[in-house]
């Protein structure tokens, strides 16, 4: 079946390539443990062809059955290969400078793609270790500081994927970071001012006791950005 699955993703029709993800990321769940390490491998080694800033939707599926894999195998070989094969393509990704645009994300399954991508990141990167993880928190803090940068759906996933990263792991040893993500409410695209308060909200969500307070002292201060301060709390009181 796996083998027979491989040579679908190899086909040129979409729907078909999609329906295998989807088909790949049951079997995962409902038969996993019958599944060898080498077939994993192999299964690893195709979905890192399929992350690709021409195909948000594919790239998407293919990190959400790479999530299932790692939840459903914590085997060592499966996570270097994830850790060696996979993560670099992601964090390729981010940076790419052929992301879609702005017009692209105003679309409903643009945009849920991007969500996706960024949780799927989040997962990936904390299950690569600490030296990774923080490595790719400063790659991604250099985005939104980059004031030369004009490719807004760069910064919109770096900031979705440091709230996903937040969100899960406390990032109060980054200096500064709340400051860094909340200087994109000064973005003139609405995209990224929605995207840079899901980060704060949930960036808070790894430490209630240091970043509430932040939230709640801007609130307090910064009548300009209130409305989004609000989403951010709205965040951290939905998570």
């Amino acid at each position: 079946m796996i083998a027979e699955l491989t040579a679908f993703l190899r086909k040129t029709n979409q729907p078909l390539r999609q329906a295998t993800l989807g088909t790949r990321n049951s079997l995962i769940v409902a038969y996993g443990d019958k599944i060898g390490s080498s077939a994993y491998e192999v299964i690893i080694v195709q979905l890192a062809t399929l992350i690709s800033d021409s195909d948000l939707h594919m790239t998407a599926l293919a990190l959400e059955l790479c999530c299932t894999l790692m939840a459903d195998r914590s085997s060592p070989v499966v996570g270097l290969a994830v850790r060696n094969k996979l993560l670099p393509q992601a964090l390729t990704l981010i940076k790419s400078s052929l992301l879609p645009g702005q017009a692209l994300l105003s679309g409903g399954v643009a945009k849920q793609a991007l969500y996706s991508i960024a949780q799927c990141v989040a997962v990936l990167c904390l299950a690569a270790g600490d030296q990774q993880c923080s490595s790719t928190l400063n790659m991604l803090t250099e985005i939104l500081k980059d004031d030369s940068s004009t490719n807004s759906a760069k910064q919109h996933l770096a900031l979705l994927c440091l709230g996903e990263i937040g969100r899960r792991e406390d990032l109060s040893s980054h200096d500064h970071i709340e400051n860094i993500v909340i200087e994109s409410f000064q973005s003139p695209f609405e995209g990224i001012k929605s995207a840079a308060s899901y980060a704060v909200g949930n960036i808070a969500v790894g430490n209630l006791l240091k970043y509430l307070h932040f939230i709640l002292d801007q609130i307090d201060n910064q009548q300009t950005k209130q409305y989004l301060l609000l989403h951010s709390l709205k965040e951290v009181i939905v998570r």
